[in-house]
């Protein structure tokens, strides 16, 4: 079991979701969960994603796959899940010591992707490997 990851919890990750959508331009900052359920599920279940795994680097973008799947795929706020989910991956991998090497419109690119449908779990997965780098 991989130990000393760190995770946002519910209440980082609202903070995340606040700091994400103001840098984007956001006035009036809403939490309107259409299910604060799912939110909560997906952000207290990723403490456990990738843990089996062998190696740090790589439970760590398990993680973060799992949470931008799930969040931009499951949809649990009303307005600006693609953003919050990115912001919550990007959060994982920063903080325990990783970095995205994507551009911001490759990024936005493979987002919107996702919310499409047209990118499977492991699509999203292999994308991650492909652009994350080690600090």
């Amino acid at each position: 079991m991989i130990k000393d990851i760190i995770h946002p919890d519910f209440e980082i990750a609202l903070k995340l979701r606040h700091r994400i959508l103001k840098e984007s331009g956001e006035l009036d900052i809403d939490d309107s969960f259409i299910s604060e359920d799912n939110f909560r599920y997906v952000i207290e279940t990723v403490q456990d994603i990738g843990n089996e795994e062998k190696s740090y680097g790589d439970a760590i973008v398990r993680k973060s796959v799992y949470v931008l799947y799930s969040l931009v795929q499951n949809h649990p706020f009303w307005d600006g899940n693609k953003r919050t989910a990115f912001a919550i991956a990007m959060f994982i991998l920063k903080a325990n010591g990783f970095r995205l090497a994507a551009t911001k419109e490759q990024s936005i690119e493979f987002v919107l992707n996702i919310a499409k449908g047209n990118l499977k779990l492991k699509d999203v997965e292999d994308w991650i490997l492909n652009n994350v780098h080690e600090l």
